[in-house]
């Protein structure tokens, strides 16, 4: 129950998310201040070669092009243009304040609704587990969002925000890594030998679907700072370019991945809303042979999985054999599935890429993926399985459901003899 508490009511990557967001956007805050100066210099370089084509336009021998109204309203418009581009590269206060901030403000604030929203169909189902006022991550689910200064610190204090949707489906996943915990602790302590192996390997494979979860969902989050701190690093470039017509769709692309970003934390709040009432209602309606569990409550599901009895007296335990097993290990993948589309959605709408923009998330699956392999290998050996055809299915079923692809050329080693 201390490790339930623990990781239910903290955050072990909230910290370290909190710092790459320090250290992030803050090269983010040096490096726009540096390009600045020399995209101001180029900018008036390239500005006074666009005037002089304008002025041939205007004055013999040229002569003027078209109706000369339009054409001194054409020049008027890109010398405003060029006058407000300037203002905004005279210092980063004004893009933190007038682009960046407000997006990410917004994203943020949708984000912590909707996952606020999901706690009352996640009491309906069961009592609310997601951990008590004071955790770290959690207090950030109830900060406001629009009192951050328009700087690089309010922008920091607006990503920080992204602690709360860490925090609230990291607990969920920890508690699918808890069951196993103590499904393989109940079924140690009762000592029936069929039982106890069904019953190990069942929570060994529910500890390793939830923690592959545990692991890539802070990852998701990193791939979206690395979007916007890379965004905001090459700002500057993007605010010129969005002078003349050749470079403009490049200033616009990065406009929308600062909106692909805060639509993924949407998006992705909007899963862990509903993996939150999911998961406490499969918790809460638990059955073993037709038979409910009867917890309600989190302390009392981890007293009836090491006991091995339910509230009234009944046996109880979840092993490979029983469909409680396969209802929150089929939780957990789909879970991470829909977690993994996240990012995609949220390129469709945006029209700026839904790939895998940090590189992080690939890294992350293919570890996952190959020890999942190893794991494969390892459990069909134990079982006194032949480790050829088994492997296979390990390998491939751990590597779909972190993400990654097999490696091409690789092959899985067969049994001699």
């Amino acid at each position: 129950m201390d490790w339930a508490t623990g990781m239910m009511s903290g955050c072990w990557s909230c910290d370290t998310l909190g710092q790459l967001i320090k250290v992030g956007l803050g090269f983010a805050e040096q490096a726009f201040i540096a390009l600045a100066a020399e995209t101001t210099n180029l900018l008036g370089l390239l500005m006074a070669i666009w005037i002089l084509f304008f002025a041939a336009q205007m004055f013999l021998p040229f002569g003027m092009d078209g109706n000369p109204g339009g054409l001194w309203n054409k020049g008027a418009k890109k010398l405003l243009q060029f006058a407000v581009v300037l203002t905004f590269l005279q210092g980063s206060q004004a893009f933190w304040g007038y682009i960046f901030i407000p997006v990410m403000s917004s994203g943020m604030a949708f984000s912590k609704t909707i996952i606020t929203l999901s706690d009352a169909f996640e009491v309906t189902n069961g009592a609310s587990e997601t951990g008590p006022t004071g955790s770290v991550g959690l207090d950030s689910c109830h900060e406001s969002v629009s009192s951050a200064a328009d700087n690089v610190d309010g922008a920091i204090a607006i990503m920080n925000q992204m602690r709360c949707p860490l925090a609230t489906i990291q607990s969920q996943f920890g508690k699918g890594m808890l069951i196993g915990v103590a499904q393989i602790v109940g079924s140690i302590k009762q000592g029936h030998v069929l039982t106890s192996i069904c019953s190990v390997f069942g929570g060994l494979f529910l500890i390793g679907v939830y923690f592959a979860g545990l692991l890539m969902f802070p990852i998701f989050l990193i791939d979206v700072l690395m979007r916007v701190t890379i965004v905001a690093t090459i700002a500057p470039i993007a605010l010129a370019a969005s002078l003349f017509e050749p470079t403009k769709s490049f200033a616009h692309k990065a406009l929308w991945q600062v909106v692909h970003a805060a639509l993924t934390l949407i998006f992705i709040s909007i899963v862990g809303g509903i993996g939150k009432a999911t998961l406490a209602y499969v918790f809460s309606n638990l059955k073993l042979d037709g038979v409910a569990a009867g917890a309600r409550d989190w302390s009392s599901l981890i007293q009836m999985l090491e006991d091995q009895k339910t509230g009234a007296g009944g046996d109880f335990y979840i092993d490979l054999t029983t469909m409680a097993f396969y209802q929150l290990l089929g939780v957990g993948v789909i879970l991470i599935f829909m977690l993994r589309q996240a990012n995609k959605m949220a390129g469709n709408f945006s029209g700026a890429g839904g790939g895998d923009f940090s590189g992080a998330l690939a890294g992350v699956a293919s570890a996952v993926g190959g020890a999942g392999y190893l794991g494969g290998v390892a459990t069909s050996r134990l079982a006194g399985h032949g480790g050829g055809k088994y492997q296979g299915g390990a390998s491939t079923t751990a590597a779909k459901v972190a993400g990654a692809a097999p490696a091409s050329g690789s092959a899985e080693p067969k049994e001699s003899g």
